[in-house]
């Protein structure tokens, strides 16, 4: 039987890394629709992808938007039910990853697949994989970079929220996915390789990360938690910016959080005490958890045509 997916790529000024890509994809067993979302000034993308890759779909919706929209976008525009996006400084090594990653979709309450991978520029360790094959594990997020999701229910809570523009956008995600009753599994395909670009922005990763860490306390913490889950998550941004060369990001990230807040830009959509409670205890300990300890804490499996989107 032939099984068929989508697959996102989002992707700014970096051909190199996406030939890459394209070119794994190619050796997938699954039947995929590959759908290329740039967020560039660079004129050769297009002339690149509609060269050498005619089996892809090329969209320029608009510029310097961002991952988060862009992923957005593709999410909408793609026509599976199950939906790969992935960073452009990937590639696949295994022609099986995707094909094993659509058998993990089997419970209907695993909403996305934390894909194995390795960030093969920093070690050899193999990330998101839970400790057996065996059952289900959940995870309290997935790394962008390697993951695959249910459409109807990315889409039916609104997909990533767009202000979350670098960093921190699965983690909310994923915690608003839970809050309706779905879980993000620990997957156990071949894993995907990581390839973080030299090109990354340091300076971005250190201001929207403190940014995110912020708001989203505000966007998601019950009211019991909103107070010390700032003040905890304040203390923790400005002592880890302390110890960076790049500290004044970090601390300009912190207080753009807050006037994010301010200017009511965040609205407050709490998610339930068990489930703040679970996620904070899955995030903490970093480490895959059989779902028969987390299921009690999730409230039952909102229907999918009863999702409401932020």
């Amino acid at each position: 039987m032939t099984v068929s997916a989508s697959v996102v790529l989002a992707t700014r000024d970096r051909n190199p890394e996406l030939i890459d890509l394209l070119t794994s994809l190619r050796s997938q067993t699954a039947e995929l629709e590959v759908l290329v979302l740039d967020d560039g000034a660079n004129d050769e993308t297009r002339e690149i992808v509609e060269r050498d890759f005619p089996e892809a779909k090329y969209f320029r919706l608009a510029s310097n938007k961002g991952p988060t929209f862009q992923r957005n976008r593709g999410i909408e525009l793609a026509t599976h039910d199950i939906v790969f996006p992935f960073d452009d400084d990937t590639t696949l090594p295994s022609p099986h990853t995707i094909e094993q990653t659509l058998r993990e979709f089997d419970n209907p309450a695993v909403a996305a697949v934390a894909i194995p991978f390795i960030n093969v520029l920093q070690d050899d360790v193999v990330r998101h994989k839970p400790p057996s094959p065996e059952g289900d594990y959940a995870l309290h997020a997935f790394v962008g970079a390697s993951n695959a999701v249910r459409k109807d229910v990315y889409l039916g809570i609104g997909g990533y929220r767009e202000h979350f523009f670098y960093a921190g956008e699965e983690g909310d995600l994923c915690l608003r996915m839970m809050a309706n009753g779905y879980f993000t599994k620990a997957g156990n395909a071949d894993p995907i390789h990581h390839f973080e670009s030299p090109r990354r922005i340091s300076s971005n990763s250190a201001k929207f990360g403190r940014q995110n860490d912020i708001i989203s306390v505000w966007h998601n913490a019950p009211a019991v938690w909103v107070l010390p889950s700032l003040i905890m998550t304040t203390i923790n941004g400005f002592i880890f910016g302390a110890r960076t060369k790049l500290k004044i990001h970090h601390w300009r990230g912190l207080l753009d959080g807050y006037k994010m807040i301010l200017t009511g830009e965040c609205k407050r959509k709490p998610v339930g005490a068990s489930v703040y409670s679970i996620f904070r205890r899955l995030k903490k300990h970093q480490t895959p958890m059989p779902i028969e300890k987390v299921a009690p804490h999730l409230p039952a499996l909102v229907p999918v045509d009863q999702l409401v989107a932020d």
